[in-house]
């Protein structure tokens, strides 16, 4: 049995977005000199419980979750949780406090026998996923779409678009 408990007070992620991508040969890489927008993650407290036993449980509380996009964004500002009482703060998703639990287990069972000596063992995957949100609140403008754009871009630059490929 193994189980694990973690507090997290003031938590931050920053994903720097890039509206231009350039392709080098075979390679795609996000245009470096306009990185000031970005998609930013911050949470205020959360407190995540796992519980691994044969199955994988985890539990998570937590308060102030906030998913924004920002223009002009500065990493190295002490505070990158935006005043959530503007209502001139724009493209943000705010939830006041949730909670969430994920159970998944495999279930490994003896197949069909095809030959004497190939036995196939087939598997399910259970996975049950619940949460709760408290205080949903949105709030964008028409500038949303270059935002969406922009981390489409992003993401393919990061992870490459092997389709293209595929294609060729």
């Amino acid at each position: 049995t193994l189980l694990l408990q973690l507090n997290v007070n003031d938590f931050g992620v920053c994903l720097p977005l890039s509206s231009q991508v350039i392709t080098f040969a075979d390679q795609t890489r996000m245009f470096e000199t306009d990185l000031k927008d970005a998609l930013v993650l911050t949470l205020e407290s959360t407190r995540i419980s796992a519980c691994l036993r044969g199955s994988l449980v985890s539990k998570a509380q937590f308060k102030n979750l906030c998913i924004r996009f920002a223009d002009d964004f500065e990493t190295n500002l002490d505070d990158w949780k935006p005043p959530l009482s503007d209502s001139a703060i724009k493209n943000l998703c705010i939830v006041s406090e949730g909670t969430y639990e994920i159970c998944s287990r495999t279930i490994t069972f003896q197949g069909q026998q095809h030959r004497e000596e190939d036995v196939v063992a087939d598997a399910k995957w259970i996975l049950n996923v619940s949460w709760k949100m408290d205080g949903f609140d949105i709030h964008v403008d028409t500038s949303i779409g270059k935002h969406i754009s922009a981390l489409v871009k992003t993401m393919t630059a990061i992870a490459g678009d092997e389709d293209e490929e595929e294609d060729e």
